[in-house]
């Protein structure tokens, strides 16, 4: 709970972390929005425990690479944080997969390279460019 905290530090902060946990108030504004907060730390490759609130489940899935809990489920959370601090294997099996979920799907370098060959895509349907003809 460190608060605002500048870009810069991010890396050593989640470097020196063994879990994350991104919790979220079932609010109409959480529903609303997607965690910037909640995709540094996938990016990060921690092993994560998130509410599903809002866009969680967009990024995480549960198992796979990280874990979604009930909001205000505050024993479900405390029994996932607990797991992914004993279970050292599992912390790092989710850390990566995260990791590699949000560099393969989420980064900008990734999202503009998407949306240029869509983009590609439609002008050549619209001229009738067919491939190789």
């Amino acid at each position: 709970m460190l608060g605002w905290t500048p870009a810069a530090a991010l890396p050593g902060i989640f470097a020196a972390a063994d879990v994350a946990w991104a919790p979220a108030a079932d609010t109409a504004i959480n529903r609303a929005r997607c965690s910037v907060k909640l995709v540094e730390m996938l990016a990060a490759g921690l092993p994560l425990v998130a509410d599903d609130v809002g866009e969680a489940s967009t990024y995480v899935t549960p198992g796979v690479n990280g874990l979604l809990i009930s909001p205000a489920a505050d024993a479900l959370t405390a029994q996932a944080l607990c797991q992914l601090l004993t279970d050292r294997p599992l912390a790092r099996s989710l850390g990566l997969a995260a990791a590699r979920r949000v560099a393969g799907n989420f980064l900008w370098d990734t999202l503009i390279e998407r949306l240029l060959r869509a983009e590609i895509r439609d002008q050549r349907s619209e001229i009738g460019y067919v491939e190789g003809g």
